[in-house]
């Protein structure tokens, strides 16, 4: 899966490992997650991605699967 970049927005497919990462808190090092997310209500969607055995899951989720271009936060 590869990111998709517009004028504003780079929107990032969300794989299942790197769910398992986010609702564990363990960023790679080249992770752009903001320090708050995921938030509350992401957590559910999140861990039913992350126990996802599919190779490729239709997934689709707001604020963690785009990311600022400037800012380069989500």
């Amino acid at each position: 899966m590869t990111d998709t970049p517009t004028a504003r927005l780079v929107l990032h497919p969300i794989t299942p490992a790197e769910a398992a990462r986010i609702v564990a808190h363990t960023p790679d090092a080249g992770d752009r997650w903001h320090p708050e997310y995921p938030f509350e209500d992401e957590l559910a969607p999140l861990k039913s991605l992350a126990a996802s055995a599919a190779p490729d899951p239709v997934f689709t989720m707001g604020p963690g699967s785009r990311f600022r271009r400037a800012a380069n936060a989500a």
